[in-house]
């Protein structure tokens, strides 16, 4: 997955006979393809948002800008992961996840697996396995978020610091 996808149809096991065989079918060897492009869609919109927070950054250390308070912060943090979860519960979980992949995967391509069916399905364990996920994924973004607001804030305070020497340096 982390590959580009490259390597899945080379996943291989060996049967209680010694026989070599794939280890997914065909429609499963796709999805998870679709789920590794994904996953690299993901990398280039993490890379641009990176990108645009540090020439904001750039923008409020020119202009002499405070960083928003951290109770402002955590605020609107909580209060988007709340409503979000409120809309999730409201939906129900598996209507939100059946409706993603509807909008996210191409049409004719398989994504739903029956346990009987796939292997990829029972040795995952979906969909179970994506409520850890994201809730991994959500305490990664808090820790992010907490280190990129002390950045900010030390960085901001240190350019506010350096712009007002430079200023008394001035007028002596």
């Amino acid at each position: 997955m982390q590959n580009s996808g490259k390597g899945l149809t080379e996943i291989r096991y060996t049967l209680s006979n010694g026989q070599s065989t794939e280890l997914m079918h065909k429609a499963e060897i796709i999805h998870l393809q679709d789920v590794a492009n994904l996953i690299n869609k993901f990398y280039i919109a993490g890379i641009l948002c990176g990108l645009i927070w540090f020439c904001l950054l750039g923008v409020a250390c020119w202009y002499k800008l405070k960083p928003p308070s951290l109770t402002r912060v955590f605020m609107g943090f909580s209060g988007g992961l709340l409503l979000t979860g409120v809309i999730v519960l409201l939906i129900g979980a598996t209507k939100v996840f059946y409706w993603l992949h509807v909008q996210i995967f191409p049409e004719n391509h398989q994504w739903f697996f029956y346990y009987q069916d796939s292997l990829m399905t029972t040795l995952m364990k979906a969909p179970d396995i994506f409520a850890f996920i994201i809730l991994l994924l959500v305490s990664l973004l808090m820790i992010f978020w907490g280190m990129s607001y002390w950045m900010m804030s030390e960085l901001l305070t240190i350019t506010k610091q350096v712009q007002t020497e430079h200023k008394k340096k001035g007028k002596k």
